[in-house]
C-alpha cells in the first residue's frame, strides 16, 4: 500500500508536467528529428536497392553474353570435330542465354 501511495503521490503534477510536455517545441522537435531519420534511411535503403539492381542486372548481361559465346565457340567445334569433341558435352549443356526480350520484363 505505501508504494501504491507513493506512485501515486503528485500524480495530477505528473499529469499536468507530462502534458506541458507533449505539448510543447521540444517534443515536437525529437519527434520530427526521428521521423526525419526514418525518412533518410528509407531513401537511402531504396537508393542502395537501385544501385544494386543495376549491378546485378549488368551482371546478368555480362553471364549471358559471356554463356552466349561459349556455347557458339561449343557450337562451332562441334561442328568441325563432328563426334570427336565428347569433352565439350558439358559445356555444350550450359543453360541458354535468355533473349533481351525476358530480361526487361525482369526488371522492377
Amino acid at each position: 500500500m505505501h508504494k501504491l501511495k507513493q506512485a501515486n503521490a503528485g500524480r495530477s503534477e505528473k499529469m499536468e508536467l507530462l502534458y506541458n510536455y507533449i505539448c510543447s517545441p521540444q517534443f515536437v522537435q525529437r519527434v520530427r528529428s526521428v521521423v526525419d531519420g526514418f525518412s533518410v534511411m528509407r531513401k537511402d535503403l531504396d537508393a542502395e536497392r537501385q544501385a544494386m539492381t543495376r549491378l546485378w542486372k549488368k551482371r546478368e548481361m555480362q553471364l549471358t553474353r559471356l554463356t552466349g559465346g561459349m556455347l557458339a565457340i561449343v557450337g562451332d567445334l562441334q561442328g568441325i570435330g563432328q563426334d570427336a569433341l565428347p569433352q565439350l558435352d558439358a559445356i555444350a549443356a550450359l543453360p541458354v542465354p535468355a533473349d533481351d526480350d525476358e530480361l526487361a520484363g525482369d526488371q522492377p
